[in-house]
């Protein structure tokens, strides 16, 4: 799985034919064959002042490989897209 670009933007992927993935099992995501975008929200912590606490959210739209179990590929729909948001606080030394 590769989460590149893992971003405080927007990460977004658009298909006008619903296959986000290669050898996708299913057209669309998330258990709706009409989805054809899938968009999650960064957002940058701003401002970093040293020793301050700074609130910053990592996003990122990728694809999850086959397991190469037919049951859980199949009770997953994988291959297919997934999506992350990551929220975290940091903190820059001096």
């Amino acid at each position: 799985m590769n989460l590149a670009p893992l971003t405080t933007g927007q990460a977004q992927q658009v298909t006008a034919a619903g296959l986000f993935c290669a050898n996708q099992a299913n057209v669309g995501c998330f258990s709706s064959a009409l989805c054809r975008t899938i968009t999650e929200n960064g957002m940058p912590a701003g401002p970093v002042t040293a020793n301050t606490p700074a609130d910053a959210v990592l996003a990122a739209v990728f694809c999850i490989v086959k397991t190469n179990n037919g049951l859980v590929d199949a009770a997953a729909s994988l291959p297919g897209p997934g999506a992350v948001s990551l929220s975290g606080t940091f903190v820059a030394s001096e």
